[in-house]
């Protein structure tokens, strides 16, 4: 999947006029550069770390998105979010597990 360009050709302008300092205006320009915010997998972790992240934090991870022309979220281990680049938002993350789920590792042995 690609970047979509109009997306963030938006959300660059808008930025653009965003006070930082706008507790409503960095929230409607932060679920419209994000859409995983409001994605029904991931919207109660993400909308915990959302409201735990502070404004400063918020307008930098639009900022970063802005600046990258693209990106994703994440929840950090300090439980706020955090920004990841486009290129790792489309790559896959490596499994350490082969396509034969535990390959019998176990600790009951495995399964026979």
């Amino acid at each position: 999947m690609g970047i979509n360009i109009g997306l963030v050709e938006k959300v660059t302008a808008e930025f653009q006029k965003l006070d930082p300092n706008d507790v409503q205006g960095v929230e409607k320009v932060l679920f419209k550069a994000y859409p995983v915010l409001i994605n029904p997998a991931f919207m109660t972790q993400m909308d915990k770390a959302r409201r735990k992240t502070p404004l400063p934090a918020k307008y930098t991870l639009i900022q970063q998105f802005v600046d990258n022309k693209g990106g994703t979220l994440r929840v950090g281990q300090d439980g706020l979010l955090t920004y990841v680049p486009q290129a790792v938002k489309n790559t896959a993350t490596k499994s350490n597990f082969g396509s034969g789920g535990t390959q019998g590792m176990t600790s009951f042995g495995g399964m026979g």
